[in-house]
């Protein structure tokens, strides 16, 4: 039987500011695992939805949500987008609930996911929050990938 920290998979680590780490032989550090997911996870909702002309429904709509935005509607919106991305990861099994609230740190504004989610052929959630940054403008994020 397969364990549930091998379906989850192995990608290369980034740090909060997605930049590569590397270890003391300058060697890619890896993540696997729900630590894994969780970086697919926040990847895929960063990523706007046909800015990947190769995967064009890959991505969320969260970069729609910005500052000018900060009112209750656009919590049940946001959490629409949440559900709508996760639905996409197939290493999840179920989606046991999403939180969404505006806070603010050190007088900048952000939109607070908390997520819940079991893996695939796993009987256990896991818990993580992601702190997403809100500016005055859309984001406009296009990845061009040359040929």
């Amino acid at each position: 039987m397969v364990e549930t920290e091998d379906l989850l998979g192995v990608d290369i680590a980034l740090d909060s500011d997605y930049n590569l780490i590397f270890n003391s032989n300058n060697a890619f550090t890896t993540t696997k695992g729900k630590n894994n997911l969780s970086q697919a996870i926040i990847n895929r909702l960063l990523t706007p939805i046909e800015s990947n002309e190769f995967y064009p429904r890959y991505g969320s709509y969260l970069h729609r949500i910005n500052k000018k935005s900060m009112i209750n509607s656009t919590l049940i919106y946001a959490k629409q987008v949440v559900y709508e991305c996760l639905l996409q990861e197939p290493r999840i099994s179920t989606i046991d609930n999403i939180e969404c609230k505006f806070i603010t740190i050190e007088r900048k504004n952000y939109l607070n996911i908390n997520i819940i989610v079991t893996p695939i052929n796993s009987t256990e959630p896991f818990n993580f929050v992601y702190d997403y940054f809100l500016s005055w403008r859309k984001k406009t994020i296009v990845l061009k990938i040359k040929r």
